[in-house]
């Protein structure tokens, strides 16, 4: 008889009270609480580079098909869209001029433009201010920008007849930008196939084509000395036959190289001067430079992202951290980094969240929208 009892109680309370009841008594004075409804989940893309900042990460994205500056929360592997604006849509490639304003170059169809950038409230960044300029970015120079001390790095082509330069715009009062200065460096060098690389007080740039299989040199950015910069001259046509220089990433203290030698990758102090050691380094097979942060390089490979570290560059290591999962190295784009996370995206711009100093599988991140919802315990609603 008593158990009789007990499924009429268990059977009375489906019937009347279905998922979302406050209790649901089960026999032997069981509890179960309600249900937890699925969190919405949203087709996100992304190609191009983003940034971390306080932990969430800003990126230029497709949501559903539409475009929007997005903020993410990255956790277990996914990523919740927390904000996802159309007033800001464009670059979220972002530097730090001040504290929580950023600065991003913009050139939409009415000019060339400097957007700052409010993260005060980190959940939705608002545009500050535009400051429209005269002249226009190269193409090959279009995500290559940086700030330091208040000054912002970028390469600028005058309107009027002329090659590019590299220029410091004086933002130290973002709201009132001070004076322009032009370095008289190569540092955005036209004449030949080039681009560069930068980071914080660092600029590096590259060329290729030329007759001793290579060229990279870097610049410690200073307003002050528009004539600094050196040559590190390594030869790309020497015993190991380098060949050109393809890429190069820089955390503004060591400076990885990407050869056209597939075999070998350089790495230099950003102090090296001309002369001065360089320490060569490989991965077996394909691969991609993504980054350097913190002394640490990685690479995309047809077997995941591996890790170099290369804070002593005259003894390189490769680390165990192993995010494995199946790439195609050319096709991998660096999205941002930050000390917890890598984020990559490939091909069909779905991004790939790795544990920075852990080891194993990789998939890529499911998009959802709203805060991340932690588990109650509960049974997933019908």
């Amino acid at each position: 008889m008593r158990m009789i009892d007990r499924w009429i109680v268990l059977g009375f309370g489906l019937q009347a009270l279905g998922c979302g009841s406050e209790v649901v008594v089960i026999g032997g004075g069981q509890q179960a609480g309600p249900c937890q409804p699925a969190q919405q989940q949203a087709q996100l893309r992304v190609n191009t580079r983003g940034t971390f900042i306080e932990g969430r990460l800003h990126v230029d994205a497709t949501v559903d098909g539409e475009r929007r500056y997005v903020v993410l929360e990255v956790g277990g592997g996914d990523v919740f869209i927390l904000d996802a604006q159309a007033a800001l849509v464009g670059p979220a490639q972002l530097v730090p001029i001040a504290k929580d304003t950023y600065a991003r170059i913009h050139a939409p169809q009415q000019g060339l433009q400097i957007d700052l950038i409010d993260t005060r409230d980190p959940l939705a960044p608002q545009l500050a201010v535009s400051h429209a300029l005269d002249g226009e970015v190269p193409a090959a120079y279009e995500n290559v920008y940086t700030a330091h001390d208040g000054y912002f790095y970028f390469c600028l082509r005058p309107e009027t007849e002329g090659g590019s330069s590299l220029v410091a715009l004086d933002l130290t009062d973002p709201f009132n930008p001070g004076e322009m200065t032009a370095f008289e460096t190569s540092a955005c060098r036209e004449f030949t196939y080039g681009t560069a690389t930068a980071h914080g007080a660092l600029w590096v740039s590259w060329r290729v084509g030329s007759s001793s299989g290579g060229s990279i040199s870097s610049q410690l950015l200073d307003p002050t000395d528009i004539i600094g910069g050196i040559s590190f001259g390594y030869s790309g046509s020497g015993i190991h036959q380098y060949g050109d220089a393809q890429a190069a990433a820089t955390d503004g203290t060591r400076i990885v190289l990407d050869t056209e030698n597939e075999d070998w990758m350089l790495v230099f102090e950003e102090a090296n001067s001309p002369g001065d050691p360089y320490v060569a380094f490989t991965l077996p097979g394909p691969k991609q430079l993504l980054t350097v942060d913190a002394q640490i390089a990685y690479f995309a490979t047809p077997d995941g992202v591996h890790a170099y570290d290369v804070s002593d560059v005259l003894d390189s290591q490769l680390l165990d951290d192993h995010a494995e999962i199946a790439l195609r190295p050319k096709d991998t784009t660096f999205i941002a980094v930050d000390e917890r996370h890598l984020v990559i995206a490939g091909a069909d711009g779905r991004l790939v969240v790795i544990d920075r100093g852990e080891s194993g599988p990789a998939q890529p991140a499911t998009a959802y929208v709203g805060p991340r919802k932690e588990p109650t315990g509960a049974a997933p609603c019908d």
